[in-house]
């Protein structure tokens, strides 16, 4: 096997951070990919998209990091039930055959 490729259960261990098992078996540097991206977003941004990126960015991973609250989630309960006893909602079979008929048309595309 030549050096420079990934040898599968290598532990990297010149870094610290978390890592998942397929980073870690391997021995891919978890920051590996975005090093390169960030690279290749110094090389090819101008300043002005390089702030809206990061604005929307830092934007982006702000709102990930709030959970539903109990209150929204049982309102989000309520809201489903509501549509259920409706008949606004679809069998497992209708989803199955919806699903079915998008992969269907994609193929033919």
């Amino acid at each position: 096997m030549n050096n420079n490729e990934l040898q599968k259960y290598e532990q990297d261990n010149t870094s610290s951070s978390m890592a998942s098992e397929p980073t870690m078996a391997y021995s891919y540097s978890q920051s590996a990919p975005l090093s390169g991206l960030l690279e290749y977003l110094y090389a090819t941004l101008p300043p002005n998209s390089m702030r809206w990126l990061g604005e929307h960015l830092i934007e982006r991973a702000q709102s990930a990091e709030h959970p539903y609250t109990m209150a929204e989630i049982d309102a989000m309960l309520e809201e489903s039930e509501r549509d259920f006893e409706a008949g606004r909602c679809y069998s497992t079979e209708q989803v199955l055959q919806m699903c079915r008929e998008a992969q269907s048309k994609k193929q033919k595309a």
